[in-house]
């Protein structure tokens, strides 16, 4: 696809899919799913759900039984929920936070911790009920997250503040 960007690959390793971001002026819409056991291109979707398309796919995660894929939208303020096996869109969650850019899930794939790039802050997501919990300030140009192996923290890159937050996941 246009301007492939990041990567996630399913729990049971045979799936990777990749992120279209899209080229300037040209916001991308797309997934690219590769077979990794034939090393080769299994299907592209769209990003679309209820009549709406969603730009600028970046941040990905499997759940944990690979059944789902979440993918941040940028554009769109929002994330998308993938049924990976229906090959589709199957529920949005908006950030409401500009630029929502980087995420990952709990260990359970109950929660979703999106990194807001240009509003700098933390969004959690419940995707259980599709709904947003909170937004927390982390710090100018919140980029990267990752929640501990434990479970017990969220770590998030500032890079225009040149800092890291350390947040209790609860």
């Amino acid at each position: 696809g246009p301007s492939p960007h990041e990567v996630a690959v399913s729990p049971n390793g045979s799936l990777a899919v990749v992120t279209n971001y899209g080229p300037r002026g040209e916001p991308g819409s797309t997934l690219t799913f590769v077979d990794l056991a034939e090393a080769r291109t299994a299907r592209t979707i769209e990003l679309s759900h209820d009549g709406q398309t969603y730009h600028r796919p970046h941040g990905l995660r499997f759940t944990p039984d690979g059944k789902r894929l979440v993918v941040t939208a940028e554009a769109e303020q929002a994330i998308v929920v993938v049924d990976v096996d229906a090959e589709k869109v199957t529920s949005v969650i908006k950030t409401g936070q500009r630029i929502s850019h980087m995420l990952d899930l709990d260990a359970e794939g109950e929660r979703a911790f999106v990194a807001n790039i240009g509003s700098g802050t933390m969004t959690v997501l419940d995707l259980v009920k599709g709904e947003k919990i909170a937004d927390v300030a982390t710090g100018d140009g919140a980029d990267g997250v990752a929640v501990s192996p434990d479970g017990k923290e969220v770590w998030v890159s500032n890079r225009g503040a040149d800092t890291v937050s350390v947040l209790d996941a609860g």
